[in-house]
């Protein structure tokens, strides 16, 4: 695995410094509405201080020996996330008063969270094989007007307009089928079933293979654990769980790949955060996968949609684009001299065009992952008063491929005898008309500097200079730019 940080961060991690992580409820607010943010964060910390200091039982960890010596405060903690991601689901698609079965519900905190946004909710789970362990927690449960249920003696019907499974069907033995079947029936015609699930892909679980260590639960705790075991049996890639949802007549209408664990931890560690950015390149090496599916009418609606990623349209989470970009925020002041970086600020450049002008718009850094970076997360617009540019891109990263091919795939590699060494990346080509614009870019260099810039492509010369460029040589790089084009 590349070494991502240590190329684009080495002066920050020379000095083997953490991130610390903000409050995960300034996270949260960047991305979820402000009631589903208040709904998990106080259910959360109701459900922490009701096990703040308590002793669990062997009757709550004999299935799962691996759950023993479990942070379980940690746990809801980190989770409370998840619980914006389910409220977030269900604000979409229901109103107040919509009846919510949650199955495996556990603690409460999905139940609890979805209750206080208003919804009809009824929890199920082992609670009387869980003895003591949940007492504080069921009387929580009740006293805020939730239903609860035992696994064991359940009668399903088809009421439920929403059926959450939020971390189950991993713990089924043998096969998820059953359990997903059930959820299927307890859906009305158009209800919705909001799941999510460990994925088995995960870059930290790629690691822990390519070291020869087994990523599922330890041998010894599924060896001596009670029967049935109640740890993790199988975890799942997406396309997996969209198969198995279709063949029980729900039709999978989003799905997000996402991490929330970092979230009980309060720093960032290098190896985490070089751990964030790959998932955000690279979405299938998330963490958790999360799914909304909704019920078809009459199971004959089954059709054979393709099993892939690409079937289902997802993104990296709105959160986590947000999150990284602060981070960059909180990063640059502490790195000298480093590279293109994108933060959580915008400037605007405005200019007048008297004339047309055939412009290109470029992308200035000095750094192997500044070309990836960027073309991820640079936001880059021209405005004008009847119309606006965007810029979004796609750019090849900086590689010897590229440098060998000057010129090719929109990237310009150079060295001059006054230079150390610097790419311009070609963003866009656009022809503008007369009028007043506005160039709106959250692209930086570590320093604060723009690192965007426009050409003109007839006069050969910078129409507007990026900021962040070598402070001699300017004609050098100008040149060799121009000859490339």
């Amino acid at each position: 695995m590349p070494q991502l940080l240590l190329k684009a961060y080495p002066h920050f991690f020379e000095k083997k410094a953490s991130l610390p992580l903000p409050e995960v409820k300034s996270i949260l607010e960047a991305s979820f509405h402000p009631r589903d943010v208040e709904c998990a964060i106080e259910a959360t910390a109701i459900l922490k201080n009701a096990i703040a200091g308590k002793s669990f039982t062997a009757s709550l960890y004999e299935h799962s020996p691996g759950l023993k010596d479990c942070r379980w405060d940690l746990y809801l903690e980190a989770s409370t996330l998840r619980v914006a991601m389910a409220l977030r689901a269900l604000r979409d698609t229901l109103m107040p008063g919509a009846t919510v079965i949650d199955m495996g519900s556990f603690f409460g905190n999905f139940s609890l969270a979805a209750r206080l946004a208003g919804y009809n909710v009824t929890a199920i789970d082992f609670y009387e094989q869980y003895g003591e362990n949940f007492t504080e927690v069921l009387s929580i449960l009740l006293n805020a007007g939730v239903h609860i249920a035992d696994t064991a003696t359940f009668q399903k019907n088809d009421c439920a307009e929403a059926v959450l499974l939020m971390g189950v069907i991993e713990h089924i033995p043998h096969s998820p089928k059953k359990v997903l079947r059930l959820a299927a029936d307890m859906l009305k015609a158009g209800g919705i079933l909001v799941l999510d699930t460990p994925n088995i892909a995960y870059v930290h679980n790629r690691r822990l293979l390519m070291s020869g260590v087994s990523p599922l639960p330890a041998i010894q705790c599924q060896y001596t654990a009670k029967e049935p075991f109640s740890g993790h049996h199988r975890e799942f890639i997406a396309n997996e769980v969209t198969w198995m949802l279709e063949q029980e007549g729900i039709s999978t209408e989003c799905m997000i790949p996402y991490n929330y664990s970092y979230l009980s931890n309060e720093y960032i560690s290098e190896s985490v955060w070089e751990d964030l950015l790959i998932c955000h390149n690279d979405p299938s090496q998330c963490e958790v996968n999360f799914f909304v599916g909704k019920k078809k009418s009459c199971v004959k609606e089954k059709c054979g949609q393709e099993d892939s990623y690409a079937a289902h349209g997802f993104t990296t989470p709105p959160y986590e684009e947000a999150w990284l970009r602060t981070v960059r925020l909180w990063l640059a002041p502490q790195i000298e001299g480093a590279d293109t970086h994108i933060l959580e600020k915008e400037t605007l450049i405005p200019f007048t065009l008297d004339k047309a002008m055939k412009v290109q718009v470029i992308i200035s850094g000095c750094n192997t992952i500044s070309s990836t970076v960027t073309a991820a997360l640079s936001k880059l617009v021209i405005h004008s008063k009847s119309q606006e540019y965007s810029l979004h891109t796609k750019l090849k990263p900086h590689t010897e491929e590229v440098r060998k091919r000057r010129g090719r795939d929109n990237a310009i590699v150079f060295k001059a005898s006054s230079i150390a060494s610097h790419y311009l990346l070609v963003a866009k080509t656009l022809t503008l008309q007369p009028g007043e614009y506005r160039l709106a870019t959250n692209c930086f260099s570590a320093d604060g500097r723009c690192a965007v810039g426009l050409l003109d492509v007839e006069q050969q010369q910078w129409f507007i200079a990026p900021q962040n460029m070598p402070r001699s040589g300017g004609d050098t790089i100008l040149n060799i730019l121009l000859d490339a084009l």
